[in-house]
């Protein structure tokens, strides 16, 4: 018997592998995070064999990845957006437990 992680929600699934892949403190475009979730093989139906999508797929794509923000995935990551406006936002990852790590070092002291 197969064991679902994700119940057959593949945009989870997609996101958490596309979170996994981020660095964590570094900021990615909305174009960076289509080139990486190309490279990863994640979201086919909407981006192309080749890489490509329709302007209707981005507007897709951008509004599932958006649905995300702040949520934690694998227990460790948030994912996050800052900027004003679609030309300055910027994606990133959080890693819970390293900043954790890091208040506890800091309290130490």
């Amino acid at each position: 018997m197969a064991n679902l992680i994700t119940g057959g929600d593949t945009y989870t699934r997609d996101m958490g592998t596309l979170v996994s892949e981020m660095v964590p403190g570094t900021e990615y475009k909305f174009s960076d995070l289509i080139g990486l979730a190309y490279d990863h093989h994640l979201f086919p139906f909407l981006i192309s064999e080749t890489g490509s999508l329709t302007p209707s797929d981005r507007s897709r794509l951008g509004k599932i990845i958006r649905s995300y923000v702040d949520r934690i995935f694998q227990h460790r990551y948030r994912f996050c957006l800052s900027g004003c406006s679609r030309n300055t936002e910027r994606f990133f990852v959080q890693d819970l437990i390293q900043t954790s790590n890091e208040d506890q070092q800091v309290q130490q002291v």
